[in-house]
């Protein structure tokens, strides 16, 4: 994770959850970079919608209508989990096994 040195840096203190902090560790830990860097690309990866293109933001954003950036990306995760699980669904069904 490298940090562009376009702008003059801002800083600030921030405290964590202790499930965040720790979280947050473990990133700093597997990652062998430092907690700033960490919160850096956590930051870039929310502004850029996880570094998508430009056209892809755009086209994705205009779905969204009236829910925030946030509740998007939950309802857009729950479709795909829905869709990834529908098969062991329907094989339920078929052999008829309970959940």
């Amino acid at each position: 994770m490298s940090r562009s040195a376009t702008a003059t840096p801002e800083g600030f203190t921030t405290r964590f959850q202790e499930e965040d902090a720790r979280w947050t560790r473990q990133r700093v830990h597997e990652g062998g970079c430092s907690t700033n860097e960490v919160v850096r690309s956590l930051v870039q990866d929310h502004r850029t919608r996880f570094r998508l293109s430009s056209m892809m933001v755009q086209r994705l954003n205009g779905g969204r209508g009236e829910r925030s950036g946030q509740q998007y990306l939950v309802d857009l995760l729950t479709a795909r989990y829905d869709e990834l699980i529908e098969p062991r669904r329907t094989a339920r069904r078929r052999t008829g096994s309970q959940p």
